[in-house]
């Protein structure tokens, strides 16, 4: 039997319950049907469901959220006077974190080429969030958190508003777009080039210099971000 729960932000949902394993393409079309019908403010206050941030999850807790709160505890603590940490560590705790299924959900490419069309026969989430108005900022700066989406603002703006640290990477950020897609951004003046970041992306500035035993860090923060449900 497949089963998917489609989930709003606002931890809302539709449970859709199948007899037989179904393909991902009716999952979607099933899922688009049933918004129509379900009555989600959050949604209403904007019509169009943000289908760029759409997420299949196999399950949640991700086991890497634990990971990296504690490892946020233990930089704090061998770096106390680094500023943010203990904000980060909060908004990690907010975030909902799965099994990520890195797989097309465009609705007309999961129809027409088979290979984007798996048949599923387990438990999923179906993510299908609202457009929202901010990305988040978390790494080595001061003031992590959500600022609100500006059309055309490049990781250098964002950043600069965060105060990075002076131990951050100060030439390239990363950039997980909605969609879990990494990418790698310029932000320094001599390599400066601007790429858009879509509503709802993070952006993660990483640590220049970490203690031997958290070298991992950098690393994990990214993984935890492109398995984030929005």
């Amino acid at each position: 039997m497949a089963q998917s729960s489609l989930e709003d932000r606002d931890s809302q949902h539709i449970e859709l319950n199948y007899s037989n394993p179904i393909r991902l393409s009716q999952l979607l079309k099933d899922s688009a049907d049933n918004l129509n019908k379900f009555h989600i403010d959050a949604l209403l206050a904007d019509t169009s469901a943000y289908w760029a941030g759409a997420g299949l999850f196999e399950y949640f807790p991700h086991p890497i959220k634990a990971e990296v709160l504690s490892q946020i505890k233990s930089l704090s603590l061998s770096r106390p006077e680094t500023l943010g940490l203990s904000t980060q560590q909060e908004i990690v705790q907010s975030l909902a974190i799965g099994k990520r299924v890195f797989t097309p959900l465009d609705v007309d490419l999961v129809r027409i080429d088979k290979k984007h069309n798996p048949l599923l026969s387990r438990n999923f989430t179906f993510v299908l969030p609202p457009r929202p108005n901010h990305v988040l900022v978390l790494g080595a700066v001061g003031k992590p958190g959500q600022q609100r989406w500006q059309s055309r603002s490049g990781a250098d703006t964002y950043i600069q508003q965060a105060l990075p640290l002076n131990l951050a990477d100060n030439s390239y950020a990363t950039v997980i777009q909605p969609d879990g897609v990494i990418e790698t951004h310029s932000i320094a003046y001599w390599n400066r080039n601007h790429k858009d970041i879509a509503p709802g992306a993070a952006i993660y500035l990483g640590f220049s210099r970490l203690p031997s035993e958290l070298s991992s860090f950098n690393a994990n923060m990214i993984e935890l971000l492109r398995n984030k449900a929005l």
